[in-house]
């Protein structure tokens, strides 16, 4: 196989002829992964910044995505929400299958971070994520709960807010 071949390896990875997962390193690039993403799914993204064209909607499916991380185990990769929209949006009943891992999620200056409906109990899992920079017309800036169960595990929500309840959660 050439350099740039890649396989449907097992666990859903796209894979190369040779050293394992390949991380997406563009935005078109990801928001084509998530077109195209089933059940049990994960995508690995590089580190920077994905300006998101649109929001990540997770519709019925639970699947991952991944960050790169530096040497002390921070996340350096960034989604950052498509103009007055949220970055990731889950209302489709979403369960504990379903991750994200290792992420820096901003809302920008009119935008928020996660919005999250009728999810399982338990329901999708955040680790080691960075929700920041969210601003918001109504409630929940950072993250929006109505009806869902995440489970967050070491993240942290800073400089979200919202017009109205919820800066940061609601």
């Amino acid at each position: 196989l050439s350099s740039g071949t890649t396989l449907r390896g097992p666990g859903n990875f796209v894979t190369p002829n040779v050293g394992g997962p390949v991380p997406i390193g563009t935005v078109t690039e990801f928001e084509a992964a998530i077109a195209e993403a089933e059940d049990g799914d994960t995508i690995l993204l590089a580190a920077g910044s994905f300006q998101l064209n649109q929001r990540v909607d997770f519709t019925d499916r639970d699947f991952s995505i991944i960050g790169a991380v530096d040497a002390q185990g921070l996340p350096l990769t960034t989604i950052i929400a498509a103009g007055a929209n949220r970055a990731i949006w889950m209302t489709g009943g979403q369960s504990d299958a379903t991750r994200l891992e290792n992420l820096i999620i901003e809302g920008g200056a009119v935008g928020a971070g996660i919005y999250m409906q009728n999810t399982t109990d338990p329901g999708p899992q955040l680790i080691n994520c960075i929700i920041q920079n969210c601003n918001w017309h109504s409630h929940g800036a950072g993250i929006r709960l109505n009806n869902a169960h995440p489970t967050l595990n070491s993240c942290r929500i800073e400089s979200c807010t919202a017009a109205q309840l919820g800066g940061g959660s609601y």
